[in-house]
Order: C-alpha cells, then sequence, then structure tokens
C-alpha cells in the first residue's frame, strides 16, 4: 500500500500507549465552551474568582474569566476520547462530547 491508502489502514489499526512516539500529534476535534459552563465547573471543582467572577476576574493578572485548567484538561480528554476511542485499546468507557473546543494532543 502506498500514501492515502497507507494511512488510513495505519490509522485504523487498534493502538496501545507502546505504540505511540514521543512527539507524536493527534487531531482531535474541537468545542465550544460557554461563559456558563465555566462558572458552573468553578463552582463544583476549582472557585476561584477569576473563574467564577467577571468583575474580579477583569481584575486579575488574566483580565476576564478563564476556565479552570482542570475544566480544560477534561475537554481536552473528552475530545480524545471521542476523536480516537474506537482505534485505540480502551481502559475505560468513552463519553460523547459537542463541537467547538480544539485539541491536538502531542506525545
Amino acid at each position: 500500500m502506498r500514501g492515502a491508502a497507507a494511512a488510513r489502514a495505519a490509522d485504523s489499526r487498534v493502538r496501545y500507549f507502546e505504540d505511540f512516539s514521543a512527539g507524536e500529534a493527534i487531531e482531535c476535534g474541537s468545542r465550544a465552551v460557554s461563559r456558563e459552563e465555566i462558572v458552573e465547573f468553578a463552582r463544583k471543582f476549582d472557585a476561584q474568582p477569576f473563574h467564577l467572577d467577571e468583575e474580579a476576574a477583569a481584575r486579575s493578572i488574566y483580565g476576564g474569566l478563564i476556565a479552570s485548567g482542570w475544566h480544560t484538561a477534561a475537554i481536552t480528554h473528552g475530545l480524545f476520547v471521542e476523536a480516537r476511542a474506537a482505534r485505540f485499546a480502551r481502559l475505560g468507557a468513552g463519553h460523547k462530547m459537542g463541537p467547538e473546543r480544539s485539541a491536538l494532543t502531542h506525545l
């Protein structure tokens, strides 16, 4: 096999962690994140002013409301699972997420 056919065949096989190379990039799609989602997540898991309150966030070093790093990590993981779960060996169940939050995973 050559070119695109070889790439499709290689991409369709089940992969285990040891099959990945350091520096490999995997496109994982995107997902929009609303202000309401940012605040809801922060209330439950990371209640810092710059995640909860727009006025307090405006006075912070960030200059405005930002999502928690934990929220970003959870979204990134979800995008990875949704984009590639069928092709990779699973350690747990996958879940669905909507479009518009980008993630590019480097190993």
